[in-house]
């Protein structure tokens, strides 16, 4: 079973069974079905996308005396296991799915019960002999939930849409905004609207009598157990390939799809399926790397050739997105997603990897820049910055030593946050900084943690969550397409933040434990390859087919930002003087965002660069 879409609401008076219509608005998540629960001030709907259990498996899910009611969107990979336990304890079970075990361990544990689970989920669970109301969302935030306050009823859904059509409102952040020009995501709990918020990874709400209150279930830890980190792989992918429909790896030749395929084609009896997307646009192609592996493996491999119409499809990405975004990987991650569900319901990736296990090159160089910037002051490395060549392009070797050498005498914070900063400081909004996420989640990271597991940390609790989970769910869903990452099962992420840093980053080389283990599987030239990722090519892409996009969307702003300097910047990206394509983008990843989800409603005043 899976549930792709889930709606909620809870009042202090009887729900209006019709509110709960708005689940329509999600039947892109759940083709195969629909349900509904009401009694009283509660109200639950679900989309359902069969994946598992196919004949029985709606939901809601009750237990045995239907006074504990469950509806979850995603999977609990570990629930035949939960299954035997429970019936071993008296509980009896009316299907074969994986989402009925959630009342029944709720009967034995209470709301420990979440601690069981491992798997990607946002859920809901009332208790009716007790009028409770819980919502929690899994770990890693692999699963979206949105809560928004409804007429003085509390809301939840898996996406803002539905609480939007329920009268959520639709005024801006403006905190949000600025974070979002600063960082490129919209960080933490903020949405982009005022009066929508996402419910924290870990955390978890009740609702009893109309009040609520939150609390943080889990945060990562790192684990040294006996197990070695192949065998805590091999058990996360096992478990992710259980499925009652045909399921594929999504391949791109890079370490860490090459290492789930891998392992998931020693796990099956048969042939994995493997696809890979490829692209007209040779920039976007890698082709030739997947399938490479795929020989290796000895998977039934499919290339699905697609091309890429990026002015014509990107207003609908920022639609799907529903919060601003400005990571051009979302671009070939929609097209992927749009062909790889037209021949599977379900491919497991490799996300998570870099985060779990040191796959980002400023692992290696923020210590560096670290003891760089206690040896030398800020002006002389300024001087030096002067001498450097110009480059183009996020990955850009000049680029990347610019921001070393610009930042290396800052405290950690703004050390790290210089790494993901789009906008220049004079350009963000002036409210408060953004450097305090980041000094929030440093001070939160457990003490146990290295230098380096403190970076993995933050990662974990920022970009991981509120922008490449975001993506994944956002964009695959949107296709009807459920995408797992085992790399981020909980038990594989705390066996990477356990290992050593140096089986993590040695020099500048990433991810060495992870390295050594793919090149026991597949050719030395995979283990070897640099991250790659889905790079899009914004700096050409700004001075062709989204140029005239990019100018209407900046036009579409004036009074959210200064319109005339982003023209300016524009016409300097275009005429070639400087390449600003990943600040450009921003600002027009906001635009498509505000036109399509406020129907280009007036912004507020205090929304100012």
């Amino acid at each position: 079973m899976v549930v792709c879409g889930i709606l909620g609401l809870a009042a202090a008076g009887p729900i209006d069974p019709a509110r709960l219509d708005a689940v329509e608005l999600m039947r892109h998540r759940g083709p195969d079905g629909e349900g509904r629960y009401t009694s009283g001030p509660i109200g639950l709907a679900a989309r359902r996308l069969a994946v598992i259990d196919l004949q029985t498996g709606d939901q809601p899910v009750a237990n045995e005396a239907g006074d504990i009611v469950c509806v979850l969107n995603g999977e609990i990979y570990n629930y035949r296991e939960l299954r035997s336990e429970l019936g071993a304890a008296g509980h009896v079970f009316r299907g074969q799915g994986d989402v009925e075990v959630v009342p029944h361990l709720y009967e034995e544990h209470g709301d420990a019960f979440l601690d069981r689970l491992r798997g990607m989920f946002a859920l809901a669970l009332w208790d009716e002999r007790r009028r409770r109301l819980l919502v929690a969302r899994d770990r890693f935030g692999i699963k979206p939930l949105y809560l928004a306050e409804v007429d003085g009823a509390l809301a939840f859904a898996s996406e803002i849409a539905p609480l939007v059509a329920l009268d959520a409102g639709t005024e801006l952040d403006p905190q949000a905004i600025a974070d979002y020009l600063a960082f490129g995501y919209v960080p933490g709990e903020a949405t982009g609207l005022a009066t929508v918020r996402r419910l924290l990874p870990g955390h978890a709400l009740v609702w009893e009598d109309g009040r609520t209150h939150r609390f943080e279930w889990w945060r990562p830890e790192t684990s040294r157990d006996a197990a070695t980190l192949e065998e805590t792989l091999r058990e996360a992918v096992r478990m992710h390939l259980r499925s009652d429909v045909p399921l594929a790896v999504l391949l791109s030749g890079g370490l860490d799809s090459s290492l789930v395929a891998a392992l998931a084609a020693s796990e099956l009896d048969e042939p994995l399926n493997t696809f890979t997307v490829g692209f007209a646009d040779a920039e976007l192609d890698e082709r030739s790397h997947a399938r490479a592996v795929a020989q290796a493996i000895g998977s039934n491999h499919e290339e699905l050739v697609v091309e890429a119409r990026v002015a014509e499809d990107l207003p609908q990405i920022a639609t799907r997105l529903e919060q601003p975004l400005a990571d051009p990987a979302a671009i070939p991650l929609w097209y992927l997603s749009r062909a790889v569900a037209g021949e599977v319901k379900v491919a497991l990736a490799g996300d998570g990897g870099d985060e779990a296990f040191g796959g980002y090159s400023r692992y290696a160089w923020d210590s560096k820049a670290a003891r760089l910037g206690g040896l030398l002051p800020a002006r002389v490395l300024a001087r030096a910055l002067a001498w450097l060549p110009r480059g183009s392009g996020r990955k850009n070797v000049p680029r990347r030593v610019s921001k070393l050498l610009r930042h290396a005498d800052l405290p950690e914070a703004e050390r790290y946050f210089a790494w993901f900063s789009i906008l220049s400081d004079e350009t963000r909004l002036a409210l408060e900084p953004p450097e305090r996420i980041f000094e929030r989640l440093f001070a939160e990271a457990p003490p146990s943690l290295s230098g380096l597991g403190r970076l993995q940390f933050v990662d974990l609790r920022s970009m991981l969550t509120d922008n490449l989970m975001l993506k994944a769910d956002k964009l695959s869903m949107a296709h009807s397409l459920e995408l797992r990452v085992p790399l981020l099962d909980h038990v594989v992420v705390e066996a990477g933040l356990g290992l050593a840093d140096r089986d993590k980053v040695r020099g500048v080389r990433t991810k060495t434990a992870i390295r050594r283990l793919v090149a026991e599987r597949l050719p030395r030239a995979i283990s070897r390859r640099p991250k790659q990722g889905l790079d899009a090519p914004v700096d050409r892409w700004l001075r062709g087919e989204l140029r005239d996009l990019a100018g209407d969307a900046i036009g579409d702003l004036d009074g959210l930002l200064d319109a005339r300097a982003c023209g300016r910047l524009l016409d300097r990206h275009v005429a070639g003087e400087v390449d600003a394509g990943q600040q450009l983008y921003a600002v027009l990843m906001l635009s498509l965002w505000r036109t399509a989800l406020l129907g280009g409603s007036p912004v507020p005043n205090a929304v100012r660069v």
